[in-house]
């Protein structure tokens, strides 16, 4: 139902999908290894709808920071969720920080050319 809602509103703006995937997250979080493919995907959605749409990169924080310790082992999560934090501290001008990061995001991933 969320991935639904969310396809129904793509660009989030009238945030069908956030209340399905609060219920996703509640839920999942009963097995957080059974399910962690359902709360990468919701804590994602979470923290983009936080980033673009409601621009609180508080709540964005945690979630990227939600990203990255669901399973650290796990490449495309850190790199997803350390890209989150690059665009926060991109949007608050915290460039050090941003240095920080894609450096981070480097040792992770030290082929790509976009970092």
């Amino acid at each position: 139902m969320a991935n639904t809602a969310a396809s129904i509103d793509p660009e989030s703006k009238a945030g069908l999908a956030k209340p399905k995937y609060d219920m996703v997250i509640q839920n999942a979080l009963t097995d957080t290894a059974k399910y962690k493919n359902e709360l990468m995907n919701a804590y994602n959605y979470m923290a983009s709808y936080y980033l673009r749409i409601k621009k609180d990169n508080d709540q964005t924080k945690s979630y990227a920071q939600k990203i990255i310790n669901l399973d650290p082992s796990n490449k495309d999560y850190l790199l997803k969720g350390y890209s989150f934090l690059s665009a926060i501290y991109i949007s608050t001008k915290e460039y050090n920080k941003v240095k920080q990061v894609y450096f981070k995001l480097l040792e992770i991933d030290p082929n790509n050319a976009e970092y």
